[in-house]
């Protein structure tokens, strides 16, 4: 679960980081959280009528379906695009279920 009423809960920034990319590790996370506010903002529920987060969660999903950007943060937060993808679209059957449009 990722919020908790209006309250978002980090998805991918908690995720550890391998040994092997220590290095690099602040970089990482801060690319996991920005994949953390995509998901937040396309997925959290919100106002109709507050255009700010109403271009918000637009954007959101704009910036997801440009799959070159989208592979690049995956590759460079150290995740599998084809995972994070597969969380996508779970989180947007879900929305689709509450009656939240996601586009």
């Amino acid at each position: 679960m990722i919020f908790d009423g209006k309250r978002r809960k980090p998805l991918f920034a908690v995720l550890p980081v391998r040994e092997k990319h220590k290095l690099v590790q602040n970089e990482m996370r801060l690319w996991r959280a920005v994949l953390d506010r995509v998901f937040a903002d396309a997925f959290m529920p919100f106002d109709l009528k507050d255009a700010e987060e109403c271009e918000a969660h637009q954007e959101a999903i704009k910036w997801f379906e440009n799959k070159e950007n989208f592979a690049h943060v995956c590759e460079i937060a150290g995740l599998r695009d084809a995972v994070v993808e597969r969380i996508w679209k779970h989180y947007r059957e879900k929305s689709l279920g509450r009656g939240q449009s996601t586009s």
